[in-house]
């Protein structure tokens, strides 16, 4: 009985040992500066990420990403502090993380990003604040997803009736959609303008900027503009102005 008990605790023991080495984790900090509140003082996002990594069930020491668990505190201007959680699976990519950014006062966007070998998937959710609940809320979501290296999608989802949020888990209702900040405000003539000095979009949030511009105007009244500002992109990234070549001009 004795010999049995040293057994199964031995048995359990190896067990723990293989699931620890067969699986890591990784821990860091980020921290995101912003006015997330329309106070004009300057907040703070501080953010404890864990990363799973499992190796390949083959048995080679590739390791995959797995899922991703954040603690977040929100510290204010005013000294109020807000804490939230959250996790997403990363679907046993080669390349996955969950960030935030505040680009603008009032927005926080959450960014989640998937990659394995030329497969990519970017997933923008935009936060707005509502001072009525002192609490931010997802008002929009954009995805670039990329099957190949040359064959990708942007969509765009609105929720103009019911929004998830940031903190905690009760929803807002809402019977008029506020105007979102996040929209391009600049004329398209003025981004040709940029693009033509160097300026064109780098990152997948600056390309989505552009795509919901594009979505936003008279596609045959800018007709030249846009073939001329796809022209502009395609010098920087083939597939991104041939995106613009083929979903807005080609279908008119």
């Amino acid at each position: 009985m004795i010999i049995y008990r040293f057994l199964s605790l031995c048995f359990v023991h190896v067990l723990a040992v293989v699931f620890c080495y067969a699986q890591q984790i990784e821990t860091d900090y980020l921290t995101v500066k912003g006015n997330f509140d329309l106070d004009k003082l300057e907040d703070k996002m501080y953010i404890v990420r864990k990363t799973v990594f499992n190796k390949d069930e083959e048995g080679y020491n590739n390791l995959h990403v797995s899922e991703v668990y954040i603690r977040g505190k929100i510290c204010l201007g005013n000294k109020t502090t807000l804490s939230f959680i959250d996790h997403d699976d990363l679907d046993e990519s080669r390349g996955g993380e969950l960030t935030y950014i505040s680009p603008i006062p009032g927005i926080i966007i959450r960014n989640l990003k998937i990659q394995n070998g030329p497969s990519v998937m970017v997933v923008y959710d935009y936060y707005m604040f509502a001072p009525k609940h002192h609490n931010w809320y997802k008002y929009k979501t954009a995805t670039y997803n990329q099957t190949q290296w040359d064959s990708f999608h942007v969509t765009f989802d609105y929720y103009d009736k019911v929004q998830k949020p940031l903190i905690g888990s009760k929803e807002q209702t809402i019977s008029t959609i506020p105007k979102d900040p996040m929209l391009p405000k600049k004329p398209l003539k003025l981004i040709i303008q940029e693009c033509e000095k160097g300026y064109c979009p780098k990152t997948y949030l600056n390309f989505i900027y552009y795509i919901e511009l594009l979505n936003h105007i008279d596609i045959e009244k800018y007709e030249r503009d846009i073939r001329k500002l796809a022209m502009l992109i395609r010098s920087y990234n083939e597939s991104w102005g041939n995106y613009i070549i083929t979903n807005y001009l080609k279908r008119h």
